[in-house]
């Protein structure tokens, strides 16, 4: 897919509706391979910066900052990744890969329960035991603090092998092309948000660097 006018990413001006044109955004769509898994791909966008849409000025501008602690965070692109994760109620996540981040990974994830039953009030740690009035010490701040759970805990694991790696849509339904269009569309589309988000904050701020004191725990000898 070529570079779109008024596009930062190569997220096309129309979403596909034949099923034709879906077929062909599916199979032709950038992808993304682990190195160590070459057989195993899924749906991808490249966001290094010398190869997203833009200009040389902001080309430069983009560069200086991200010496910025947390500029992901900071730019508000971190934000379009999870509120994609979130719409997708957990099923779905974009994460960032590659040896500097240069590429937007869609995963699949799927949820499972963990056994924890309680959580600790003061560091919020988890712990496998039930909490009783005579035991309720936190293993990891060693206070009287562990309260049961009122409901479950999940974590979010990913899903092994890629997505679509074969590429053969011929003898998918029309709803399921529709389905996997929409899905594919609705992460580039937080893709391409993600990277104008970050290119707007570039344009608007500069780096300063600042010196600053970081508080130190240290242990001393006091007369006893």
């Amino acid at each position: 897919m070529n570079k779109q006018a008024g596009r930062i990413t190569n997220l096309p001006k129309k979403k596909p509706h034949s099923r034709n044109s879906m077929i062909d955004f599916l199979t032709k769509h950038f992808r993304y391979s682990d190195y160590d898994r070459i057989d195993s791909s899924s749906y991808a966008v490249n966001i290094k910066i010398q190869e997203v849409n833009i200009g040389t000025v902001a080309r430069t501008q983009c560069y200086e900052m991200i010496e910025v602690e947390n500029y992901l965070d900071e730019s508000g692109f971190m934000a379009q990744l999870q509120n994609f994760f979130s719409k997708q109620e957990y099923r779905y996540r974009i994460v960032l890969d590659g040896r500097s981040g240069g590429y937007a990974v869609l995963r699949r994830i799927f949820r499972k329960k963990t056994d924890h039953k309680s959580r600790c009030k003061f560091c919020q740690a988890l712990n496998f035991d039930v909490a009783t009035e005579k035991k309720n010490q936190c293993g990891m701040c060693n206070k009287p603090g562990r309260v049961n759970l009122i409901s479950p805990v999940y974590e979010n694991i990913f899903e092994n092998g890629g997505m679509d790696t074969e590429r053969d849509f011929e003898d998918w339904t029309l709803e399921a092309l529709r389905k996997r269009v929409l899905l594919v569309w609705t992460f580039d589309l937080a893709v391409e948000r993600a990277c104008h988000s970050f290119v707007d904050w570039a344009m608007t701020h500069r780096v300063e660097e600042r010196t600053i004191q970081i508080p130190q725990s240290i242990k001393i000898s006091v007369p006893m």
